[in-house]
């Protein structure tokens, strides 16, 4: 009672000087990062968070870009394009603008760049969706969900009428307005990189990711932060700090939710797998006209 007394007249006599009293809260201290994957499955397994310092080699996305020196990402190649030369920090007449206005898949069969066995009910939902088969999710709820995330993210932006009509940032078609927001996004996580490094402690902290294991060799799938790991690769970085939400084997396959309840067939996700760890998304963009940036 008498501290939240002196806490007031500290407080009171404060503001009368014009200052204001706010408590911090320190940010937490990031799960240790290690370079050795095994410790890290090993931790995780045990029940301790520990992050992995991932290869950028090792990383890519859903519909199969990847972050590795011999692949291609829309976003990397918009770095690249942006920053080649003076006058190029606007969306309309950028590499983007020529992205979204070229690559416009028509459902979320379709949004995975160059694999020809996608689930039938993929061709009945939004391309944003990028359904896999060791989701929990239902490719209508992981629908549900996507448009979820992105109103929050219209939202962040300072856009929070702009429903998910107007776009997403990993295809096109989208507005001028969700093309912008995408632009000045990437503009401001590669400064921000650049300036200070990658700070695990600020924002949403380590990357996340989906640990992929095939005849030994691991992919991981970036499902939160794949602007941050752009950044990271158009500057140079080699490895990025992941945390690793779940591990699939290819040997599991039959077990995966969406296989045993019916939405992928076994066959369909093992080509799936395949098609990651196989597709060369260098050679896709460089077919679609999009190969801006001839070599790292």
């Amino acid at each position: 009672m008498i501290r939240a007394f002196i806490k007031t007249i500290i407080k009171s006599v404060f503001r009368w000087f014009g200052l204001e009293v706010s408590a911090i809260t320190p940010r937490p201290e990031p799960p240790p990062l290690y370079a050795n994957l095994d410790k890290v499955l090993d931790l995780n397994r045990a029940g301790i968070q520990a992050s992995y310092e991932c290869p950028l080699d090792q990383c890519l996305i859903l519909n199969g870009f990847s972050f590795c020196e011999n692949g291609w990402h829309p976003f990397v190649e918009a770095y690249h394009d942006m920053f080649s030369g003076p006058g190029k920090i606007r969306f309309r007449g950028s590499f983007l603008e020529k992205y979204y206005n070229t690559w416009m898949p028509g459902c979320s069969g379709e949004a995975m760049a160059g694999f020809r066995y996608p689930p039938a009910q993929l061709a009945s939902t939004a391309p944003f969706t990028l359904h896999a088969p060791w989701m929990e999710a239902s490719p209508s709820y992981r629908q549900a969900l996507m448009e979820r995330i992105i109103l929050d993210e219209n939202r962040a932006s300072g856009c929070p009428g702009l429903g998910a009509g107007e776009g997403y940032g990993l295809h096109g078609p989208v507005s001028e307005t969700k093309g912008d927001i995408e632009f000045q996004r990437l503009v401001k996580i590669y400064k921000s990189i650049k300036a200070k490094g990658y700070d695990r402690t600020h924002g949403d902290g380590d990357i996340t990711a989906i640990g992929i294991e095939f005849n030994g060799q691991f992919r991981f799938c970036v499902m939160h932060g794949q602007h941050r790991v752009a950044a990271a690769t158009a500057l140079g970085f080699k490895t990025i700090p992941v945390n690793i939400t779940k591990v699939v084997h290819y040997s599991e396959i039959r077990h995966w939710p969406q296989v045993y309840r019916g939405y992928w067939s076994e066959e369909q996700a093992r080509k799936f797998i395949e098609h990651l760890f196989s597709f060369d998304s260098r050679a896709w963009a460089e077919t679609m006209g999009l190969l801006v940036h001839k070599g790292r």
